[in-house]
């Protein structure tokens, strides 16, 4: 999947449908791009098909994670500001690391799920 780089994220999104995500449920999600504070990932709700875009601040990297844009993540929820329409994902996990994208464990994997992932163009 390729995503159209050069394009601006939203300066403010609805995320209300990620705010029900338990922080423990992984999400499957593109990188858009990568920052030297994080990356930029455009994530897929598996229950709603609703796509919104955060941040996965170094921090929350798995330790060696090279990101490219295109790469297919796994990230979970950490943190939804509603007012503000931003989320704050994580690609650690309390088992182990899940970056690359295997699509054995993924929630809601599907095509329901698939299509909206490589259908979404960054928002203008």
């Amino acid at each position: 999947a390729s995503l159209p780089l050069g394009t601006r994220l939203p300066e403010q999104q609805d995320v209300s449908a990620f705010a029900a995500i338990p922080s423990d449920h992984q999400l499957r999600g593109i990188v858009h791009h990568v920052a030297s504070f994080g990356a930029y990932v455009l994530a897929v709700d598996p229950v709603t098909s609703k796509t919104a875009w955060g941040i996965v601040h170094l921090t929350e990297l798995p330790e060696g994670c090279s990101l490219q844009p295109g790469t297919e993540v796994n990230v979970r929820v950490t943190a939804v500001d509603i007012e503000l329409g931003r989320l704050t994902f994580s690609m650690q996990a309390d088992q182990g690391s899940f970056a690359q994208s295997d699509g054995a464990a993924l929630v809601g994997l599907g095509s329901s799920v698939e299509d909206p992932i490589k259908a979404e163009a960054p928002p203008d």
